[in-house]
């Protein structure tokens, strides 16, 4: 097993929020200021380093309630992702469409007619 695997035990702490303070770009930026790196060695993080990191203490009630907002604001930007990745591929379609008309002459272009 490798040595680079580490098992947070939590207490008082929901294991979803703190999942998502570490990937905040605060502690993220904390952790990559801790990163060991040498020559030809894979990347380490020192347990002490992860025990070191700033971590909000907020009542486990709290850290529901983020959650929750969390994950609202995730379906959320999900949604709105699906809707623009639709959208564009409708536009490359149409695009493509407008090339193809142009092309055999479908499509009556006023600058190019002679």
């Amino acid at each position: 097993m490798s040595d680079l695997i580490y098992r947070l035990i939590l207490s008082g702490m929901n294991s979803e929020f703190v999942a998502a303070v570490m990937q905040s770009r605060i502690v993220r930026g904390e952790l990559e200021s801790q990163i060991r790196n040498d020559v030809g060695q894979t990347l380490k993080v020192r347990v002490d380093d992860l025990k070191n990191l700033s971590m909000p203490a907020t009542p486990l009630a709290e850290q529901e309630e983020a959650l929750n907002v969390l994950k609202s604001r995730k379906a959320g930007v999900t949604e709105m992702v699906i809707v623009l990745q639709r959208q564009i591929e409708l536009l490359a379609e149409h695009r493509q469409a407008l090339i193809t008309a142009a092309v055999t002459g479908q499509l009556e272009i006023p600058e190019v007619a002679a």
